[in-house]
Parts: C-alpha cells; structure tokens; sequence
C-alpha cells in the first residue's frame, strides 16, 4: 500500500483541524448564548422591532456555525485514528502474516494441549 502526499499532509494536520473548528464551536457557543441572551431579555414585549429581527437573524447564522463546526470537529478523525486505518490493514493484509498466521496458529493450541497434559499428569 502507497501512502499519498495528501493522506501525509493531512495526517499531520487532523489533530490541529479539529482542535480549530473546536476552537471555532466554543467561540460561536458562546456567542450565541449571549445573544440569545440579550434577545430574550430585550424584546421580552416587543418582537416586531428592527432590531429584534437583526437578532434573529446572527442567532440563525450562529447557530448555523456552531452546529457545523460542532460536526466538523467530530467527525474528522485524529491522528491516531488516521494512522489505525492506515497501518492497520496493511499490517494485518501483508503476507507474511497472512502466511505465517496459520502455522502460529496451530503451534500456539499445540503448545497449549502439551501444557494441559503435562498438568494432568502432575496432578
């Protein structure tokens, strides 16, 4: 298996994306309890106002933003889940343990039986 210079670069950089868009999640959480906020606390009586729709609509965007980042930073995967998906099939699909898997196999329940046995016996 080739590695691609894009799956390197972002090998490298998959913990600082995430911890980015992270970042990015709190910020716009933040913001948007704020604004909710002072929305909920100003226009308690009067919703019809200029202003109130300004409001509504950063709280859309924000909450927009902060659903976004939010998945974002879930679902790209760290460097050590990177490197697992990598590794690990080509580890476990390269020959020489495809072939030599067998035979350890069947020395290891070998060994295991002489073992079982010669406790019985000391028994």
């Amino acid at each position: 298996m080739t590695l691609s210079p894009f799956l390197v670069y972002f090998w490298a950089i998959a913990d600082d994306i995430k911890l980015c868009f992270f970042g990015i999640f709190c910020i716009s959480a933040i913001a948007l309890f704020f604004i909710s906020m002072s929305y909920g606390i100003d226009y308690q009586e009067d919703d019809n106002s200029s202003r109130a729709s300004q409001h509504i609509y950063i709280i859309k965007w924000l909450s927009l933003i902060t659903i976004i980042t939010m998945a974002v930073s879930v679902l790209v995967p760290s460097s050590k889940s990177i490197a697992i998906m990598v590794i690990v099939p080509a580890i476990v699909n390269s020959e020489p343990v495809q072939k030599d898997i067998p035979d350890l196999y069947k020395i290891g329940v070998e060994a295991l039986k002489e073992s079982l046995t010669t406790k019985k016996k000391q028994d």
